[in-house]
């Protein structure tokens, strides 16, 4: 009986399963704030005996509300050591983690806190919420609200302008659409004049100056000969015909007799014509196409087949 009391106090405690005690001196869990769901770590140091070996168990314990995805240890000294236990919780508020068996001791009691993002103390499901609107609703109505304030002042300013006043300004519109036409054009042709030969260049510029001409002066000169353009235009401001003209001749030698030019050229041509377009339309240009339309019911047949006819002061 004395032999096996002293062989259950040798062996006693591996036998029966008892374990060394530790004291927790610091823990943490990182991040600080942290919600159900989660990813977080616990780090734990504790101090044991200096004959306790700590082993990282070969699973670790799995409980409904709490998923392990490592543990880890970290010898300090040769009592201490850091535990870091990395986890994820899926129920808010204050939980105790699982007993981990770590050879030497069974860690036990390590509590957590856990957040949930959803509003505290309220068990009861949350009021029902007014319907959304649709996207650009509230912008819709502005508009609609500002359509029927605005509406009517519109048109009371149309009336009061009156019908000559509304129809002057349509004429202006309309008599400003063949130079804008004729500025496309020519815009098209600036960026191409690198591309266009001369030949071609000169074909669609001298086809976009007779059809201004014919939409900006009331005249058919699509089928007028360079000569008969050139001497109708003359009446019309004399600065610019000589450009004009010099750009019909240049033109026409181009054209028909094969005549080089140079891209510089080309591109005087161009700006030439632009410039002497915009001169005409900011002033001398209406007296001379009022006179121009004046003529047609007396000479101006006359002045389209002789060339007698002259526009202008």
């Amino acid at each position: 009986m004395i032999y096996l009391l002293l062989v259950v106090m040798l062996i006693g405690p591996g036998v029966l399963g008892f374990t060394e005690s530790y004291t927790v001196t610091e823990s943490v869990v990182l991040p600080t704030e942290y919600h159900v769901g989660d990813r977080a770590e616990l780090r734990v140091r504790i101090r044991t005996a200096s004959s306790v070996e700590l082993l990282v168990p070969a699973a670790l314990p799995e409980v409904s509300w709490l998923t392990f995805h490592d543990m880890r240890l970290f010898p300090i000294d040769a009592q201490q050591t850091e535990i870091r236990i990395s986890f994820t919780a899926f129920r808010p508020g204050t939980q105790t983690l699982p007993t981990v068996d770590l050879g030497g001791i069974r860690l036990s009691g390590l509590t957590v806190h856990v957040t949930s993002v959803l509003e505290e103390g309220r068990t009861d499901p949350a009021p029902l919420e007014p319907p959304m609107i649709l996207p650009t609703t509230r912008l819709r109505l502005a508009a609609f609200v500002a359509l029927i304030i605005v509406g009517p002042l519109l048109l009371w300013m149309l009336l009061r302008l009156g019908r000559g006043q509304v129809s002057t300004l349509v004429a202006r519109y309309r008599r400003a659409q063949p130079y804008r036409r004729l500025r496309k054009s020519l815009k098209r042709l600036e960026s191409n004049l690198e591309e266009l030969d001369a030949r071609s260049f000169y074909i669609v510029l001298l086809e976009d100056v007779r059809r201004y001409f014919t939409q900006r002066l009331g005249r058919d000169l699509m089928s007028a000969t360079s000569v008969e353009i050139i001497h109708y235009i003359s009446g019309i401001d004399a600065r610019g015909s000589d450009l004009i003209a010099e750009v019909f001749r240049t033109g026409d030698l181009v054209k028909f007799a094969g005549r080089p030019s140079t891209p510089e050229q080309r591109g005087k041509h161009l700006g030439g014509v632009s410039q002497v377009i915009a001169e005409l339309e900011s002033a001398p240009i209406g007296r001379g196409v009022a006179r121009g339309q004046r003529g047609r019911g007396t000479g101006g047949r006359r002045g389209a087949r002789g060339g007698s006819q002259r526009v202008g002061a």
